[in-house]
């Protein structure tokens, strides 16, 4: 094992030699030669949320070559700019925008586009629960547990188009039931951690069913109960429950019903189709639940939220989706924010050379499964208005993406391979850029027990033993010892999926195998955090560099180191951050084991 690790250490020295060359090593802090097909001739080096340091005191002397800041929606924006802000017209800070970006290229930097519009729709949730019992095999968890009336068939009408759905006939003996009730994928509305700005609880949600009937029934009788659609928040209780008459399938009393199918409907005559709204915060009141841990049998932290429909046998009915979406989603594909999208491209576009090509790409961080479609979206507009000059860069933190899926019967995690994350992610939302994260050195005491991972330090390295109040968040053992646990950690991480060489090998078959033209970038843990439910160490030098060149050997063209800032003193109920500078914005010269970190982001 010292052995591998003593290579990853030399191979770092030899790749580092090639991509952190000196400014005169290099013509225009470009790589002399680009990677053929890549759009972007600079390899990136970012600290993430280093546009903190709004007057460039320190930020300069790391020797990286990328600005950004965190922002979200509504008015987190950009440093000194009072309007960035969803709520304004892009008119009104445009300029503002434009001057913080001419700024960084004066002083070296391309700009990463974290910006409050794209992170509120980009992070639009859209999901079609299929009420067939028989569903694509890639989708198997957007299905329902239950059906107590309906059969599976496929619809070759004209409204249909081959279409696989569930139809319930009132003849020969109508019984009235459940079409679809205990949805298996019924945790994309229990997040209320991340990202906070646009956490589950903090806009309204739709629920729209994709559901046609006969034409006639109007006719007969337009207050015929065709179905109920009824909403469980996640404590089981029933917040809506809505019937859907056939007299909403048409427009007013005095049009007729096409037979086509509808997801929103004419619930007041002469005012357009509308969809079921659940105001905010009612599918996940009250406390925050571990919505990833489906093991929990616990009532105060198993979700129970559920979208049912219930059939009254009064008509026939074909139903194919329950479709349940955020606020910014039901917006975005109404088309309401093209323009902002296009307008923010623009800015981004601002000193763009053709001739070196260093695009000032979008920026999204950790998303779930439901927000592929949203992402689409944007990075088609963005791709669209820039001619493919810039792209979306997505960050795949593994266990979000995948955290709706159930766990097996023996409580297993089911596990995505590249395959499936490239056709379901990267070649759906066509892709050119994916962050890759993987945060390994967790910090919880090993008294704790198994199920919190720990981690170890040399003691040639610090003599400290874990003390949080100390920010030593890693056990002291011998230097065997630590080697035997690095490896291991850095080979097999914390689960299905997740650890570090695991999302490595993965996004590097992806690019090699199946999307050819994708790049990768890597975030890299730089950070030390404690929280009740989420302890990382701080790396130490040498950890820092073997996972930069690991990632780069599995294909990595650019490294973003997290994160520049620092906050809070410890507290056993709060959280503290140790970044790259202190909490005053002053250099932290020495991390907790006496080192200053920010000579390994240096090119």
């Amino acid at each position: 094992m010292k052995t591998k690790l003593l290579i990853s250490a030399v191979l770092f020295l030899v790749v580092a030699a090639f991509i952190f060359k000196t400014p005169s090593e290099k013509a225009n802090n470009t790589l002399l030669i680009p990677p053929s097909g890549n759009p972007d001739k600079e390899f990136l080096i970012n600290v993430m949320h280093s546009g903190i340091d709004t007057h460039y005191v320190y930020y300069p002397q790391l020797g990286t070559n990328t600005w950004h800041k965190y922002t979200g929606p509504p008015n987190w924006g950009w440093p000194g700019i009072s309007n960035d802000s969803i709520n304004f017209p892009t008119s009104e800070y445009r300029d503002a925008v434009i001057q913080r970006m001419d700024s960084n290229r004066n002083n070296g930097f391309r700009s990463v586009m974290d910006r409050p519009k794209i992170q509120y729709l980009a992070f639009g949730q859209r999901s079609d629960y299929q009420c067939e019992d028989s569903v694509d095999p890639d989708y198997w968890f957007y299905s329902y547990k239950d059906h107590e009336v309906g059969e599976d068939v496929v619809d070759n009408t004209p409204y249909g188009n081959g279409q696989s759905v569930r139809f319930c006939s009132v003849f020969p003996d109508a019984v009235p039931g459940y079409v679809v009730k205990n949805l298996r994928a019924n945790r994309e509305q229990a997040n209320r951690y991340w990202p906070p700005w646009i956490a589950d609880a903090a806009y309204a949600w739709y629920v729209m069913p994709r559901i046609r009937i006969d034409t006639s029934v109007i006719g007969i009788n337009p207050n015929t109960k065709v179905c109920a659609i009824i909403v469980h928040d996640w404590n089981g209780n029933i917040i809506d429950s809505i019937d859907i008459l056939a007299k909403y399938f048409r427009i007013n009393p005095q049009t007729n019903y096409d037979g086509k199918y509808l997801e929103e409907f004419y619930f007041i005559p002469n005012q357009g189709p509308s969809a079921i709204e659940i105001d905010p915060g009612l599918i996940c009141p009250g406390f925050r639940k571990d919505f990833g841990d489906w093991s929990s049998t616990n009532d105060t932290n198993t979700i129970k939220t559920d979208f049912r429909v219930y059939w009254y046998g009064q008509c026939n009915m074909w139903i194919d989706y329950v479709r349940v979406e955020n606020q910014s989603a039901h917006q975005l594909f109404k088309g309401q924010w093209d323009n902002d999208i296009r307008q923010e491209t623009d800015i981004a576009l601002h000193g763009y050379d053709p001739n070196n090509p260093i695009p000032n790409n979008f920026y999204i961080e950790e998303f779930e499964f439901n927000t592929v479609s949203a992402i689409s979206y944007v990075d088609s507009l963005i791709k669209q208005e820039s001619s493919d000059k810039l792209s979306l860069m997505v960050n795949l933190n593994y266990p979000l993406f995948s955290v709706h899926i159930p766990w097996d019967a023996n409580r297993n995690k089911y596990e995505l391979g590249a395959s499936y994350i490239n056709n379901h992610l990267v070649a759906k939302a066509h892709l050119k850029y994916l962050v890759n994260v993987s945060y390994p050195l967790e910090g919880f005491d090993q008294s704790l027990g198994p199920q919190y991972a720990s981690s170890e330090h040399p003691s040639t390295l610090s003599n400290s033993d874990y003390s949080p109040t100390s920010e030593i968040l890693s056990h002291k053992v011998s230097v065997s010892t630590y080697e035997n646990w690095l490896q291991d950690k850095i080979d097999f991480g914390r689960g299905a999926g997740d650890g570090f060489m695991k999302i490595m090998k993965k996004t590097d078959s992806i690019s090699k195998y199946y999307s050819t033209d994708l790049n990768l970038i890597h975030l890299e843990q730089a950070h030390l955090i404690w929280t009740p439910g989420h302890k990382l160490k701080e790396p130490s030098n040498e950890e820092m560099k073997l996972m930069a060149s690991l990632a780069i050997t599995y294909g990595a063209k650019g490294i973003m180191f997290f994160a520049y800032n620092s906050d809070n003193a410890f507290t056993n109920t709060s959280y503290y951050q140790r970044g790259l500078t202190d909490t005053n914005q002053t250099p932290r010269h020495q991390s907790v084991y006496g080192q200053d970190n920010g000579q390994v982001c240096k090119r």
